[in-house]
């Protein structure tokens, strides 16, 4: 199995109020398909998290893996 083809992002963390799950908000800009503006865009992911050791302003990096 190789790892390098997982996704990893980094992001900040934004909500750590559930047990063992945290929300990342991961922000990137793209550019609009037919005038060219950039554009900010922000993605929220629910991470897990094992040890409950990351809090609110945290940066993280998330992998993906299997469903």
């Amino acid at each position: 199995m190789e790892r390098g083809r997982r996704k990893v992002r980094v992001g900040v963390v934004v909500s750590d109020a559930r047990e063992k799950t945290v929300t990342v908000e991961v922000r990137d800009v793209k550019r609009h398909p037919k005038y060219g503006k950039t554009i900010p865009v922000r993605t929220r992911f629910h991470v897990h998290d094992e040890e409950n050791s990351a809090h609110v302003g945290d940066t993280v990096q998330i992998v993906e893996t299997r469903p």
